[in-house]
């Protein structure tokens, strides 16, 4: 399913980033006063320790990237999860 909106992650808690399986996305940090960590998953399930992810500060983000070049070493990802110590607001937008 379709998405373009802005979620405000709750604190330290992974927060499901993509409400449908996807190949490619665009996002945006566009509030943050910590870096928020972007993990793949292959499904819905999600992750349950803080180790290899990506980080991204206030204002940083990424225009229709693909998955497969995010994560590169995870063969089929089809969802991201997004993590913050404090409460962030990410923007996010995919088909």
């Amino acid at each position: 399913m379709a998405q373009n909106t802005t979620y405000q992650l709750a604190p330290a808690t992974w927060t499901l980033l993509t409400n449908s399986d996807i190949t490619a996305l665009t996002f945006q940090v566009q509030r943050a006063t910590r870096e928020v960590l972007f993990r793949a998953t292959v499904g819905a399930t999600p992750p349950t320790v803080l180790t290899d992810t990506l980080k991204y500060e206030d204002g940083e983000g990424e225009a229709a990237i693909t998955l497969a070049e995010m994560f590169p070493g995870i063969a089929g990802a089809t969802r991201v999860y997004v993590y913050s110590e404090n409460s962030a607001f990410v923007f996010v937008s995919h088909a």
